[in-house]
């Protein structure tokens, strides 16, 4: 039995060298990097935010195209196979699981957006 290795050094060591190197200037130049990453989110906030927008549209379009074509009744897994959880339990789990996430990201965001953020006097 031999074991096959996933990792593509193509993609995962310039991904480690760049997020090293992000994290080091940010520890010894806190202030220089928060400018430079703030210029950088801006400048794909204002001029790229439309290749976002498309990008969701055609993703839309297309999972709506692999729906109504015949591409939609391949099955995933083997011929004979048949779901293990019925539509019902598959929209609850994914019912779930938003709402897991969204507790797991506003009990952290939402008091820190409170404690940065506090009451002014007068309201």
């Amino acid at each position: 039995m031999s074991s096959k290795r996933t990792l593509i050094k193509g993609v995962t060591l310039p991904s480690i060298i760049f997020i090293a190197f992000t994290c080091f200037f940010a520890a010894v130049f806190p202030e220089q990097t928060q400018y430079t990453l703030d210029q950088i989110k801006n400048f794909i906030f204002v001029n790229l935010n439309w290749v976002y927008v498309w990008a969701v549209t055609l993703f839309v379009f297309f999972m709506f195209f692999l729906l109504v074509s015949k591409y939609g009744r391949i099955r995933l897994g083997n011929n004979d196979s048949r779901p293990q959880h019925n539509f019902f339990s598959w929209v609850a789990m994914l019912f779930a699981a938003g709402m897991g996430i969204g507790l797991m990201y506003f009990s952290v965001a939402e008091p820190m957006m409170h404690y940065n953020a506090p009451i002014l006097e007068g309201y």
